[in-house]
C-alpha cells in the first residue's frame, strides 16, 4: 500500500464515522485526560477529506468534506461566534489555549481552497482576528467561547501553531491580508526572544520569557537549558533528581517534532522568509536526525509515539524544511512512518488503534501525516 492508497483508505474510513451532524468521533486532551468536544478531531478529518478529495476528485470526499466544514462553522462548534468549543471539562480554558482555534482555522482554510469557496476563510480570518495580538512579545491571547480574553498562552508549540495555521489564510482574497502577514512576521521577528534551544537543538517547551505576571518560571530557569541529550542519556537516574527541569526536557523531547512540523506548515505559506536560511533552523531540524533524538523518544516517552506522532512529523518536517535529495527523503520517510504504523496503526480496523489511550485523536492524526506532497505518498510502501 503507498501513501495515496492509505489517504484513501482512511478518507472512505471517516466517511463511515461521520455523523449526519457532519462531526467526527471525539477524543481527549492527551495526558490531561480533559474530555475535548468533536471540533478538534472534526477538524484534523476535515483536511483530511480535504486532501482526499484534491488527489481524487471523487464526490463522496467533497460530500464529507462540506459536512465537516459546515459543522466547524455551526453554533454548536461556536456557540457565541467567538472562539471555537474545545475543551469540555470543568476548570479548563474552553479553547484549548490558542492551539484549538488553529487547528480549526487550519481546517476551515483547507476546506475553502479545496472547494474553491471562500465562506470559511471568511470564518476562519473572522476568529483570528478576534485573538488579541501582544504586539511586544509577538504573541496571541486566548480567547474563551464567550468572548472573554484570556492570558497569553505561554506553550511556545500554542502560538507556533496559531501562526503556522493563520498563515493559510494568505491564500484567500482577503483585503486583510497584509494585516495578517505582518503579525505573523512579527511573531517570527520574536522568536529569538521567545524560543529557546537546548545545546543539541532540542525545541525548550515553554516560551522562555516571562509573558506576564502568572508566567513564573524562575524555578525552571534558574537551571541552566544548556545540557545536552547525550549527557542526559548516560546519566538518566542522576538528570531524573532535577525534577521539574528533568521531567520539561522529556515532554520537549517529545513535542519536537510536533514544532517542526509547525515550522514546515509555515515555510510552506511563506516560502521565501529569511528565517528558514537561519542557523536557529538548521540547529532544530539536525536534531531530527540524530541518534540521541530517536532513542530518546523509544524510551518510555508518553509525548512521543503514543501521542505526538512523530513518525508522521518527522517526514514532513524533512520534505518542507530541508534539502534532502528525494531518495533519500522517500527512504528517510518510509522508515520513520512504518515505525509509527507499526506502533499505533492497525491495518484491519485502520484506525491508530494500538498503544495509545486516545484512538479517535490519534486516528483523526494521521491527517498530519497526509500533508507530505502528493509525489512523496505515491512512492511511499507501508
Amino acid at each position: 500500500m503507498n501513501g495515496i492508497e492509505l489517504l484513501e483508505k482512511t478518507a472512505t474510513l471517516g466517511l463511515g464515522l461521520q455523523m449526519e451532524s457532519g462531526e467526527m468521533p471525539k477524543g481527549h486532551n492527551g495526558p490531561y485526560r480533559q474530555t475535548e468536544t468533536s471540533v478538534r478531531n472534526t477538524s484534523h478529518w476535515c483536511v483530511i477529506f480535504a486532501k482526499a478529495y484534491k488527489i481524487t476528485r471523487k464526490e463522496e470526499y467533497k460530500i464529507g468534506l462540506i459536512n465537516a466544514a459546515d459543522f466547524l462553522s455551526s453554533k454548536e462548534a461556536r456557540p457565541n461566534n467567538f472562539s471555537f468549543w474545545h475543551i469540555d471539562y470543568k476548570g479548563a480554558d474552553t479553547c484549548n489555549g490558542v492551539i484549538g482555534n488553529a487547528w480549526t482555522i487550519e481546517a476551515l482554510c483547507e476546506a475553502s481552497e479545496a472547494l474553491k469557496d471562500d465562506k470559511y476563510y471568511g470564518i476562519a480570518e473572522e476568529v483570528f482576528f478576534q485573538h488579541k495580538f501582544h504586539k511586544k512579545t509577538g504573541t496571541w491571547h486566548r480567547l474563551e467561547i464567550d468572548g472573554t480574553i484570556g492570558r497569553i498562552d505561554q506553550t511556545f508549540n500554542h502560538q507556533l501553531w496559531f501562526a503556522a495555521c493563520a498563515s493559510f489564510l494568505l491564500k484567500s482574497n482577503s483585503a486583510n491580508k497584509s494585516e495578517i502577514l505582518n503579525r505573523i512576521n512579527h511573531f517570527i521577528d520574536q522568536l529569538p526572544k521567545n524560543l529557546a534551544l537546548f545545546d543539541n537543538g532540542l525545541i525548550y517547551h515553554p516560551i522562555i520569557r516571562k509573558l506576564d505576571r502568572r508566567s513564573i518560571l524562575s524555578d525552571i530557569l534558574s537551571l541552566s537549558i544548556e545540557i545536552s541529550e547525550s549527557v542526559l542519556m548516560k546519566n538518566l537516574k542522576k538528570s531524573m533528581r532535577i525534577g521539574k527541569f528533568s521531567s520539561m526536557y522529556w515532554k520537549s523531547v517529545g513535542y519536537h517534532s510536533f514544532n517542526t512540523y509547525a515550522f514546515a506548515l509555515l515555510k510552506s505559506n511563506l516560502e521565501n522568509h529569511k528565517l528558514w536560511e537561519t542557523e536557529l533552523i538548521k540547529k532544530l531540524v539536525s536534531y531530527l536526525l540524530t541518534d540521541d533524538y530517536k532513542k530518546s523518544l523509544q524510551i518510555e516517552n508518553y509525548f512521543g509515539f503514543p501521542y505526538n506522532p512523530p513518525g508522521f512529523e518527522v517526514p514532513v518536517s524533512l520534505e518542507y524544511l530541508t534539502t534532502i535529495d528525494s531518495d533519500k527523503l522517500l527512504r528517510v520517510c518510509q522508515i520513520w512512518i512504518n515505525e509509527q504504523l507499526k506502533y499505533s496503526y492497525n491495518y484491519e480496523s485502520g484506525m491508530m488503534d494500538k498503544n495509545n489511550e486516545d484512538i479517535n485523536t490519534l486516528t483523526a492524526r494521521l491527517y498530519e501525516l497526509f500533508r507530505l506532497s502528493e509525489n512523496v505518498l505515491s512512492n511511499l510502501s507501508l
